[in-house]
């Protein structure tokens, strides 16, 4: 691990304690987005904190939690990330984070079609934003938790999704997921993890 890594690293211990202290008032996921822009633009490969699975689910449900519906974006970013109307998604966003990117907020799959914590691909995103009626660029927020974690919770709306398990299977196998056999494995990879 380089200094920069080990600085980073340092910087996410302390937001969480942070975060958890003062009840997960969203400060680590206003804060996080910045440190990862910061990364890519230096060119790190740096991945996110390796948690275990209560401390993931905490700093999972800090990256959901908004002020007043809101969160308190820093002024470059004036886009606001609409509260999750059902926080109990909260472990089948870590299930899903764990089986599709192993906890790696930049990682990239399927040939760079699938980006981010919950590799999610352009067309699902898209699809996400019209309906929920937001404009989020994919390249710039989709490797940011919260928001695709809002994109996953605005697809499975349209979708008519309201299982676990209908929820994962459409998140991996699209609209007609649920018809689709080859989804069974993902959804029981997910299922061990809830």
């Amino acid at each position: 691990m380089n200094l920069r890594q080990t600085v980073n690293l340092a910087k996410d211990v302390i937001l969480m304690i942070v975060v958890l202290l003062l009840g997960g008032f969203g400060l680590y996921s206003v804060l996080r987005p910045a440190t990862q822009a910061e990364e890519a633009r230096a060119g790190s490969a740096a991945s996110p904190l390796a948690l275990g699975p209560a401390q993931q689910s905490a700093t999972s449900s800090a990256h959901l939690q908004t002020t007043g519906g809101q969160s308190e974006l820093p002024p470059h970013q004036k886009e606001n990330i609409p509260s999750l109307e059902n926080r109990d998604l909260a472990a089948l966003f870590d299930a899903i984070r764990s089986v599709e990117s192993g906890g790696d907020d930049r990682a990239v799959g399927d040939g760079g079609a699938s980006r981010g914590p919950l590799q999610c691909g352009r067309d699902a995103w898209s699809d996400a934003c019209e309906y929920g009626r937001i404009d989020w660029d994919y390249d710039t927020y989709v490797w940011d938790f919260a928001r695709v974690s809002y994109i996953a919770h605005l697809y499975w709306k349209r979708y008519g999704a309201t299982t676990d398990e209908a929820r994962s299977r459409i998140w991996n196998g699209g609209p007609s997921g649920m018809s689709k056999a080859v989804t069974i494995p993902y959804w029981n990879k997910v299922r061990e993890l809830l």
